[in-house]
């Protein structure tokens, strides 16, 4: 099933690093900036067990979700990606990784735009959202 919708099968990763072996750059690049994701609990959640099993450190990165973010600025009926794109008038391939970081990317900047917010504190502010730990969640 995974295959079918991300179009990644063992061939394509079979030559690829392993998680442990990008993750030192994967940190790096990360560093102490926020990340931004939708439906943002499974995906740290997901980080975090790969740390787990590979036991590395957790970092205390911040995180928010953009479904909670659009649930607060816009209420849409559905806040799914593809339908959020649409709403919003943002170009998506569904389950693309850059199309889909970037449509987060995307309904961040318009949220800002929306809420006249100048910083993503504020936003978050306004909404009484706040940042998430990604090493206090619970997989």
């Amino acid at each position: 099933m995974n295959v079918q919708i991300h179009k990644i099968s063992a061939d394509v990763v079979r030559t690829a690093p392993t998680f442990f072996e990008l993750w030192p750059e994967i940190r790096d690049y990360i560093g102490k900036a926020v990340i931004v994701a939708h439906s943002a609990g499974f995906d740290m959640s997901v980080l975090r067990s790969t740390l787990d099993a590979y036991r590395l450190e957790q970092p205390p990165w911040e995180f928010f979700c953009t479904v909670t973010l659009a649930k607060a600025v816009w209420g849409f009926p559905s806040n799914t990606l593809p339908n959020l794109a649409a709403s919003l008038g943002i170009e998506h391939t569904h389950h693309e990784a850059l199309s889909d970081a970037m449509t987060c990317a995307s309904i961040l900047l318009k949220a800002l735009e929306h809420t006249s917010s100048q910083a993503v504190d504020e936003l978050l502010r306004k909404h009484q959202m706040s940042l998430q730990l990604l090493n206090a969640i619970n997989v």
